[in-house]
């Protein structure tokens, strides 16, 4: 049976935490088990950790992740060339 949270690997999250301090982290998540969640900081700074997910109040997502399959521009076939070269 598949964890709940699989459908979220690799989305970058803000965690809220159950304290009434306001502090969170934001980063993407990595990994995760039964009672933890590994969160990878974004940026230079390559931050991870590990929390309990007994600890936090809230994830709420930021950005889902980059869909590297698609692409930036069509790919020229070469039955649409050669009708590129008959409008010449």
């Amino acid at each position: 049976m598949p964890h709940w949270l699989e459908k979220y690997r690799e989305y970058e999250v803000e965690v809220f935490y159950l304290t009434d301090s306001g502090f969170r982290d934001r980063g993407t998540i990595t990994d995760f088990g039964d009672n933890w969640l590994e969160l990878t900081r974004s940026g230079g700074q390559g931050e991870t950790f590990l929390i309990p997910v007994s600890s936090i109040r809230m994830a709420r997502v930021t950005r889902p992740p980059a869909d590297s399959s698609k692409l930036l521009r069509p790919v020229e076939t070469p039955s649409r060339q050669i009708e590129g070269d008959r409008r010449k």
